[in-house]
C-alpha cells in the first residue's frame, strides 16, 4: 500500500494527468486548497485529470471554490448524501462483512462523493455555457464553512499494479464495466481489504444492474441540477471564458469529455458509497454527516 502523497503513476490513472506528488506551481497550491475545501486527504481523479490542462483547472476552481466553501453547499451535499442512502436501502442489499478498519475510508467517499457530484454538475452547466439565474439565498446560506481535513483523517490506497490476484480479477471487472483504464479512487481505497472489495463490486452491480437505479439516476441529476441553479455565487466557464484563458478547442472538447465521463461515474458512487456506509455504520448513521461542517 502506498498513500495518496506518493502513490506513482500506474495503469489505474490516466496518463493524462497529474499525480499529487508532481504537482507544481500553481497546480500544487490548487491541489492543497482542494484537499481543505471538500476536506478530505487526498485529490480526486476528476481533479488530477482536469489539472492536465491546468488554464482551465486554474479559473474553473478559482470559480468553483468560492460556492464549494459555502454553507449552501455543504448543506446541499448533505441532503443528497441522505437521499442516496434512503433510496438504496430500499433497492438493495448492502454488502456484508466490513471489516473494522475499513469504516475510515467508507466514511471519507460517502462524504466527499456527493460533493464532488454537485462540483462536477457545476463544472458541467458552466462550461457548455448555462448561466443559470441565481437564487435570492439567505446569508447563512452564503457563509463560509471552516476547511481543512478532519483530525484522525487520512486514507491509503493499494497500487493499481499489485501483484495480489484477487484484486486484480476485481479491477479487470471495474475497467471492463466502466469502460475505461482509470480506477477510481475508493476501489483503489477498499482494495486493501480484497474479499470486502470483491463483494462490495458485486453488491454495487446488483444496484446499478436493477430496475430502479436508472431511476435514482434521473433523481440524482435533477437534484445537482436544482442545486446548481442556486449557487449562491455565479460561474461563467464558458467557450469564449475559456479561450482567453488559453484553452485550445481540443482543450475544451477534452475537459467536456472528462466531465461528461466523471459526472456519470460519480452517480454510481455517490449510490455505491451510500450502500456501504449502510453496512458499515447503519442506516441511521448514514444518514447523517460523517464528518458535520462547522460554518465560521
Amino acid at each position: 500500500m502506498v498513500t495518496v502523497a506518493n502513490h506513482p503513476g500506474t495503469a489505474g490513472h490516466s496518463g493524462a494527468a497529474v499525480l499529487e506528488e508532481e504537482a507544481t506551481g500553481d497546480i500544487k497550491g490548487i491541489f492543497e486548497d482542494l484537499k481543505k475545501t471538500f476536506r478530505v486527504p487526498f485529490v480526486s481523479s476528476v481533479f488530477r485529470e482536469l489539472a492536465a490542462r491546468p488554464d482551465y483547472l486554474s479559473v474553473a476552481w478559482r470559480q468553483l471554490h468560492t460556492n464549494a466553501q459555502t454553507a449552501y453547499f455543504e448543506r446541499s451535499a448533505d441532503e443528497l448524501r441522505e437521499f442516496a442512502v434512503e433510496a438504496v436501502s430500499s433497492v438493495a442489499d448492502p454488502p456484508s462483512g466490513c471489516p473494522d478498519d475499513a469504516q475510515i475510508a467508507i466514511k471519507i467517499f460517502h462524504y466527499v462523493n456527493p460533493k464532488l457530484l454537485i462540483g462536477i454538475a457545476a463544472l458541467r452547466a458552466a462550461t457548455t455555457g448555462e448561466r443559470p439565474k441565481l437564487e435570492d439565498l439567505p446569508a447563512d446560506d452564503k457563509r463560509q464553512i471552516a476547511s481543512g481535513v478532519p483530525d484522525g483523517v487520512s486514507l491509503s490506497l493499494v497500487d493499481a499494479d499489485t501483484d495480489d490476484e484477487r484484486v486484480q480479477r476485481t479491477f479487470e471487472a471495474i475497467r471492463s464495466r466502466s469502460g475505461t483504464p482509470v480506477l477510481n479512487d475508493d476501489a483503489l481505497a477498499l482494495a486493501a481489504w480484497p474479499e470486502f472489495l470483491e463483494t462490495s463490486w458485486n453488491a454495487l452491480q446488483g444496484l446499478v444492474d436493477g430496475s430502479d437505479f436508472t431511476r435514482l439516476q434521473r433523481e440524482l441529476r435533477l437534484r445537482c441540477e436544482e442545486i446548481v441553479v442556486a449557487f449562491p455565487f455565479r460561474m461563467d466557464l464558458s467557450a469564449h471564458t475559456l479561450r482567453n484563458s488559453g484553452l485550445s478547442e481540443a482543450d475544451i472538447d477534452a475537459v467536456h469529455s472528462v466531465l461528461k465521463r466523471a459526472f456519470g461515474s460519480l452517480q454510481q458512487l455517490v449510490a455505491g458509497s451510500a450502500l456501504l456506509a449502510v453496512e458499515a455504520l447503519g442506516k441511521d448513521e448514514a444518514l447523517k454527516s460523517p464528518f458535520p461542517a462547522r460554518p465560521l
